[in-house]
């Protein structure tokens, strides 16, 4: 019998064991050898600059497509040896306004303006969403229907990053594996995201709202926050809290100058606290807190339509329960007095010969928010008897910015003319002012287009004319303490700003640094000049200007400069 069982079973009756192992050590290779294969495939490559501030890490073993260095692929075989292609692709942008969800949805995702089936998600440090959408190819003589996934992540501070993955045919949970690793790889290289977010700190206390993230401002040592509401991880709303100051303006002047006065401003509480809010907007509202000239803030809410109530709540949280523990500036009449004595140090004949005495020429790489491609902006100043004169050119692609100024010998009489427009076509902006010697009256004339518009103002004792502006800056930066306040006129408007003038620590390289304040619109500039005086760096969030050699800017206009 035993032999029998031998010959129909083809095993020996009472090892069994063997088989089982032998099919165990088979499953366990396939496992390892899917768990291998898994693992290379979410494995990344190294890292990648991109624009600007942004770096990532594509997928290991993906190349990057020459016509398209945003774009990486990966070839794929499948039956019959057809190719096909994964592919990852990166967008991204910078906007000078706190953006809304539902903007950067229109504006990097125009055929999903509409869509409200998205999911949360985060690409680096910022939060955002995923959509996943369909998408047409042939495979051999059919048309064929798959899928493409879509992240878009933004920040209050305006970055907007959209990544799109189109993978063979639909989205495995593979693809999606590799997706999260390739997001938790983006990096921005932002100052703004490592600046201590306590309002103390700006001399505030906030309160503290459910499902909200506290983030610092754009520059390291501007007076700001936001706040940034996520409904279940999507960020739905951004309100920024900015400290200002009022000086001699009354709320409401303070608040149609930062607003346009467009619409008329509506009184929402009264009593030492006034609030006044902005005209509104499709995506927003813009709201000014005052209890003292010194004790003041801006607060702006931006959201999507489907979270306006959410919104809402959250800025009325904000506006009643906001508190000033501080005066900004520390010290404004002092401040003021400085900025007058500033305008008076300034005119000096000896002070003007030695800044303007010699031929100056300066050019800088600028990057302006919203656009990666580089601009340039060039600095000429010199002598021009018996006056000083000067030029402040900008170029963007086919668009143009120029200031042409001269300058007195008694440091306030000037005139200047300022010009937007297109390369070749001339101006379709000017701006015409004149300050008469001995007189505190500027005249000036706004020409748009065939329309032309006069005005004139009066100038301060604290009053300081465009050609003064990078010398003022330039001398508060050597100074180790302190803080000035001049009056600017406003380009475009019948009047004029203050702005506060504020050093900052100098660096070991012996390059000095100052803060610039504007108390209609606070969002901040930086200013480093070198240690021989001249302007090296000028960065806010609209901007970032940076000294390059002569042949450098040639290089970047085309040999035209």
């Amino acid at each position: 019998m035993p032999g029998m069982a031998q010959m129909h079973a083809g095993t020996r009756p009472g090892r069994p064991i063997i088989l089982i192992a032998l099919c165990g050590l088979a499953l366990a290779g396939t496992l390892g050898l899917a768990w291998l294969q898994t693992r290379a495939a979410s494995s990344l490559g190294p890292r990648v600059a991109l624009f600007g501030p942004l770096s990532v890490r594509p997928p290991l073993g993906w190349l990057q497509d020459r016509s398209n260095t945003r774009r990486f692929v990966e070839a794929v075989r499948m039956g019959n040896d057809r190719q096909f292609e994964r592919t990852i692709e990166f967008r991204y942008r910078r906007v000078a306004e706190v953006p809304s969800l539902e903007d950067a949805i229109a504006d990097m995702l125009p055929d999903f303006r509409k869509v409200t089936n998205f999911e949360a998600t985060t690409i680096g440090p910022l939060r955002g969403v995923q959509v996943i959408g369909e998408r047409r190819f042939r495979w051999g003589n059919r048309a064929q229907v798959g899928q493409r996934v879509y992240r878009l992540a933004l920040s209050p501070h305006g970055h907007q990053i959209l990544i799109e993955f189109v993978p063979v045919r639909e989205i495995t949970p593979g693809d999606l594996r590799l997706l999260d690793a390739i997001c938790a790889e983006v990096r921005i290289d932002d100052a703004a995201f490592e600046v201590d977010a306590d309002p103390t700190r700006i001399g505030m206390e906030l309160p503290r709202l459910d499902g909200a993230e506290l983030l610092g401002p754009d520059l390291p040592d501007v007076p700001a926050v936001y706040l940034q509401g996520n409904v279940e991880g999507v960020p739905a709303w951004t309100i920024a809290v900015q400290r200002t100051w009022r000086g001699e303006r009354s709320p409401r002047e303070l608040l149609r100058l930062r607003t346009g006065g467009e619409t008329p401003i509506r009184r929402v509480s009264g009593g030492e606290r006034t609030v006044l809010a902005g005209p509104v907007t499709p995506r927003g509202q813009v709201y000014l807190v005052s209890e003292a000239p010194d004790r003041s803030a801006f607060v702006q809410v931006t959201f999507g339509t489907p979270y306006g109530d959410e919104a809402a709540a959250a800025v009325e949280r904000v506006l009643a329960d906001l508190k000033f523990t501080a005066p900004f500036p520390p010290a404004y009449e002092k401040a003021v007095e400085n900025g007058a004595s500033l305008v008076q140090r300034l005119a000096e004949p000896d002070r003007l010969r030695a800044w303007a005495g010699r031929k100056v020429v300066e050019y800088f790489r600028e990057r302006r928010t919203g656009d990666l491609t580089p601009g340039i902006m060039i600095l000429q100043r010199g002598p021009e008897p018996p006056s000083l004169a000067g030029v402040v050119e900008r170029e963007f692609g086919q668009r143009f910015e120029r200031i042409r100024w001269l300058l007195e010998t008694d440091g306030t009489a000037y005139s200047q003319l300022l010009e937007y427009g297109r390369r070749g076509a001339g101006p379709d902006y000017e701006l015409r002012q004149v300050r008469a010697p001995g007189s505190s009256i500027v005249e000036s004339a706004r020409i748009l287009g065939r329309r032309s518009e006069r005005f004139r103002f009066t100038a301060a004792a604290h009053f300081l004319c465009r050609p003064l502006e990078d010398l003022a800056a330039q001398w508060v930066a050597g100074q180790e303490g302190g803080a000035w306040i001049v009056s600017l006129n406003t380009p475009g408007e019948e009047g004029t700003h203050e702005r506060l003038l504020q050093p900052l620590p100098g660096r070991p390289d012996g390059s000095t640094r100052v803060l610039l304040l504007d108390d209609a619109n606070p969002i901040g500039r930086v200013l480093t000049f070198g240690p021989d005086g001249a302007l090296f760096s000028d960065q806010s969030r609209l901007w970032h200007r940076e000294r390059i050699p002569a042949e450098l800017a040639r290089q970047l206009t085309g040999g035209r400069r």
